[in-house]
């Protein structure tokens, strides 16, 4: 479903990553969610993952209002991402990794790439090997202010925009 700079929906990988390339100077708000297989189909979820972040970078906009990715991916595969998307600002940036419990600590990369560069205004992670919420690290959500980024909690910065849209319709 696409609504005047929205877009959401349930398409092929790659047709996905065609379309935000030919809507990229309109799109403000992106949300990308991949893993709803579970265990079943982890290595098909991780493959697509790695596929979206090694190619989304480099075709978003300037600038996106809000992005949020919910996907099963290694670290190697966010450091690409982060990298060619790095001339972009993104106000509310919104990351999940849905590796659990296999996941790497993501956060020094995001320290790296988004943190030190100033790249979002607000930021909500669910990544860490505990199962917590960025904003439940106390010393880490100090260390983020201090860069003007405000960490806020996960549920509280995400959008479904399923139900947006039916709000906006019904």
């Amino acid at each position: 479903m696409a609504c005047s700079k929205i877009f959401s929906g349930d398409l092929p990988e790659l047709t996905r990553i065609h379309l935000i390339k030919n809507i990229q100077q309109n799109l403000n708000y992106l949300s990308i969610k991949c893993s709803e297989f579970k265990n079943k189909q982890k290595a098909y979820d991780i493959k697509l993952s790695s596929i979206i972040l090694q190619n989304l970078g480099q075709i978003f906009p300037y600038r996106l209002e809000y992005l949020s990715l919910a996907l099963k991916f290694n670290i190697y595969d966010l450091q690409i991402f982060l990298n060619n998307s790095q001339n972009i600002f993104i106000k509310k940036l919104i990351i999940k990794n849905k590796l659990y419990p296999d996941c790497e600590n993501i956060l020094p990369c995001i320290k790296e790439y988004i943190m030190k560069e100033k790249r979002v205004s607000y930021l909500a992670m669910d990544t860490t090997k505990k199962l917590e919420d960025l904003f439940e690290l106390k010393d880490e959500v100090k260390e983020f202010k201090f860069y003007s980024i405000q960490v806020m909690f996960y549920d509280n910065l995400y959008i479904n925009f399923r139900d947006l849209m039916n709000e906006l319709l019904y």
